[in-house]
């Protein structure tokens, strides 16, 4: 696939301007990058900052003719053009990305370098929809190979395992220029599906099988008889029965209703039987049931006193009646008064006395700590200048200890590192150095002379931090 550039025409009125300025800092054998930077920061993908960083660490230019380059392009250019003028510079570049990342040339480009041979249309249509799906991230790779290995009978396109590996690495690196361009692929891949949804795909369609589809009655000449034409002899004749085992057919069905009369009196006796037992059953598991289900509280048992009086009164009624003698009184017996115990008195306890804290120190005990869990990911995005120090008291091996987490974070998924790398650049110690690179290049100064009026870095440690970003690549 050839690489289109841009061309300084994309830029429409404002082409002799751009050539202006490259030729003003003799920079006409790198007009092609410096283009495409200038493309980029129209296009709202960089600013001055990172367009001077990758002017310094790209193009090998001198942090003075860098910074003095991407200030003058923001000033003199960038400032002056309208935001008509700007849609239309727009159009003109996603034209030309249009045409380098056509969705058509790229599966071209696959099918080529894996050696896949689609036997027709069908099977092409299958191949880059499941490549498209990928680049507009529908589909992570797992699922891609999964269509992309499947029989060809149930759906896929029948990839052996070896192409499909030699495909997964191009797709990555290919994945991973559209990101570092910040090329919209998901929108040219949409735009080129509608444009050939009418077109050449028109009349491909998969093969569509209705299973519940009734299956197709037999035609006249496949020995079907219609009309008046049909009578017994040509049925039986068609079906290949003989008459003779036809006539035969009142007999069985005489001697099949006999038997079933003479068995359904017992049937009928077992069924009977069966229900009964079953509604013995069904009764007992009801009540069960219901004793087990019941809500009512069973009565705690009678104070035990009260019976044995209920006891002996009969008994002494009885006695009464038989030998007339009237019992005498029973003798109040003297009731001894309790006994007057001292009750205990508590111990005395020596009071309790609070240590007592001056009133203008808060106590530990409401100081409350929210808990959160941490991951690799939110430890970048909260990184400091005071972890970079602690990682280590070199900056380049502590710049090198950070590369490291995003390594791992790559081992795990190219998306992770992504993520990590912009949660790196949304963390204080990115915004610390963000912020002394656009003060140099708004005012001209020299990064030294910047870092002795706000000592928040180190020479060393702005230096290792700058290495840091020049690799922080998508």
């Amino acid at each position: 696939m050839n690489n289109q550039k841009i061309k300084s025409s994309d830029f429409g009125s404002f082409e002799p301007d751009f050539l202006a300025l490259i030729s003003r800092y003799k920079l006409e054998e790198k007009k092609e990058d410096i283009l495409k930077y200038a493309a980029e920061a129209i296009l709202g993908k960089t600013d001055e900052v990172a367009m001077a960083e990758k002017l310094i660490s790209d193009l090998k230019l001198d942090f003075g003719v860098a910074a003095d380059f991407a200030y003058d392009l923001r000033v003199d250019i960038l400032e002056k053009i309208k935001k008509e003028e700007i849609e239309a510079i727009k159009k003109n570049i996603k034209d030309r990305e249009a045409q380098e990342y056509s969705p058509l040339a790229i599966s071209d480009e696959l099918i080529k370098k894996i050696g896949y041979k689609p036997k027709d249309k069908v099977f092409r249509k299958r191949f880059d929809d499941a490549i498209f799906s990928y680049l507009k991230d529908i589909r992570d790779m797992e699922e891609l190979e999964d269509i992309l290995t499947r029989s060809t009978k149930i759906g896929g396109v029948g990839l052996s395992k070896d192409a499909f590996y030699d495909l997964e690495n191009l797709l990555i690196d290919k994945k991973k220029e559209i990101s570092e361009k910040g090329v919209d692929m998901a929108k040219i891949i949409s735009d080129y599906e509608s444009q050939f949804k009418s077109g050449e795909f028109k009349d491909v369609k998969e093969e569509e099988i209705d299973v519940a589809a009734k299956p197709e009655r037999l035609s006249s000449e496949e020995g079907r008889t219609v009309s008046e034409d049909v009578t017994i002899d040509k049925l039986l004749q068609a079906k290949g029965i003989e008459f003779e085992k036809l006539s035969r057919k009142e007999e069985i069905k005489k001697d099949l209703l006999e038997k079933e009369d003479s068995f359904a009196p017992q049937a009928r006796a077992w069924e009977d039987k069966a229900k009964e037992g079953q509604s013995l059953l069904a009764r007992e598991i009801e009540e069960k049931e219901d004793f087990l289900e019941s809500k009512e509280e069973i009565a705690p048992p009678p104070v035990i006193k009260e019976e044995i009086k209920k006891e002996t009164e009969p008994k002494e009624q009885e006695a009464v009646k038989e030998t007339g003698a009237v019992l005498p009184a029973a003798m109040p017996q003297p009731q001894t008064p309790p006994s007057q115990t001292k009750p205990l008195e508590p111990e005395e306890k020596q009071p309790f006395l609070k240590k007592s804290f001056p009133a203008a120190r808060p106590r530990v005990e409401d100081v409350k700590f929210a808990s959160k869990l941490y991951g690799p990911i939110d430890e970048l995005a909260a990184f400091k200048i005071e972890d970079l120090r602690r990682l280590s008291k070199n900056p380049q091996e502590a710049v090198n200890k950070i590369k490291d987490k995003l390594e791992l974070l790559e081992e795990e998924s190219l998306i992770k590192r992504i993520e990590g790398i912009k949660a790196l650049k949304a963390s204080p110690l990115y915004k610390i150095y963000a912020d002394i690179m656009n003060k140099a290049i708004k005012e001209g100064k020299p990064f030294d002379q910047v870092l002795q009026e706000n000592p928040v870095l180190s020479p060393e440690e702005f230096k290792a931090i700058m290495e840091l970003n020049k690799s922080l690549k998508y």
